[in-house]
């Protein structure tokens, strides 16, 4: 399972290897609504392992590989394994400072948002299918 550590890798200052190395983690996402603009994003916090105190979402905790997007992660993907193949739920647009560490942008509490794809089904199929 899963490793504690005593400092999350999302801390400031960020590493100059966060701009280049491919990284993966895993979290709980949180759909803010049914309907209207909140609905075509999907938000995640970065908690510490047992620990839920900074769980700013209240969304379970902690996953083994818990994680925050970082600068430079606008655009990449997000994935759920679902009846045994993944598939493309999401993409990276935005993260947000923890408000538990001022000045520490990545650290426990911070939240990360993509965009639910869901909503761009149709737009999505359109282009692929020429």
């Amino acid at each position: 399972m899963g490793q504690e550590v005593s400092e999350p890798y999302g801390w400031l200052p960020v590493p100059e290897s966060a701009f280049t190395e491919k990284r993966v983690g895993t979290n709980y996402f949180r759909v803010q609504a049914s309907s209207g603009h909140a609905a075509y994003t999907m938000t995640s916090d970065f908690d510490p392992l047992n620990f839920d105190a900074y769980d700013t979402l209240v969304d379970g905790g902690a996953t083994d590989l818990e994680n925050v997007l970082m600068p430079g992660d606008s655009g990449g993907p997000s994935f759920v394994f679902e009846n045994g193949a993944w598939r493309l739920i999401g993409i990276h647009y935005a993260n947000h400072p923890s408000p538990f560490f001022p000045g520490a942008n990545f650290g426990y509490g911070a939240t990360s948002a993509d965009w639910n794809l869901v909503w761009f089904l149709d737009q999505i199929y359109f282009y692929l299918n020429g």
